[in-house]
């Protein structure tokens, strides 16, 4: 999904949530793909490639709030989370603080960021095979008293956030980030 898509995803369960009685309701959707590659001794140790989804649902009844999340989008999963989280809210007890902030106040919250990169999102699975390995060549060769190499891997992510409230108020944002890890172990003497 994209990022229009997960808020329209995010609105569709605050629109189910108030419909089955919540006073307010805030939904927030995530989805991404992830990989990693993690090298030993020149060859790959293992590598995951995995793909994420869920959605989040706070309700309030009154100053009552429940809350409850799934991964699964379907129709038939959307509406037990927001059966779930409306009885929860009923159940508990009142608290003052419970109640989204007001749209005056959401107004106020920081201007977007840009925390996708193109380059990022476009890295090979190759590219981090090799980089890792390239990484563990350079630190073996680094200096001779590196006896072993306890972990070395590298990585990306690529997702989108998107939410939706009862106030009327929907946004979201794509984010990519890239990692690599080296852990050498060296010794000298009986250090």
């Amino acid at each position: 999904m994209d990022i229009q898509q997960l808020k329209q995803f995010a609105q569709k369960v605050v629109d189910r949530a108030r419909a089955a009685g919540a006073d307010q309701a805030e939904a927030w959707t995530q989805n991404g793909r992830d990989f990693s590659v993690r090298v030993r001794d020149g060859a790959i140790e293992d590598i995951t490639q995995a793909t994420s989804k869920g959605v989040g649902l706070r309700v309030y009844a009154g100053k009552r709030l429940g809350f409850a999340s799934s991964t699964d989008f379907s129709d038939e999963a959307v509406e037990a989370m927001v059966g779930q989280a409306v009885a929860m809210a009923r159940e508990v007890s009142d608290d003052d603080n419970h109640g989204l902030p007001s749209a005056a106040d959401l107004a106020l919250r920081n201007a977007s960021i840009d925390l996708y990169d193109e380059q990022t999102a476009a890295l090979t699975p190759e590219w981090k095979i090799e980089t890792a390995l390239e990484m563990e060549r350079i630190v073996r060769a680094f200096d001779p008293r590196i006896s072993n190499i306890d972990e070395v891997g590298a990585g990306d992510y690529v997702g989108a956030v998107a939410f939706a409230n009862s106030l009327g108020v929907s946004d979201g944002y794509r984010g990519t980030s890239v990692w690599l890890s080296c852990a050498p172990l060296a010794k000298s003497g009986d250090e």
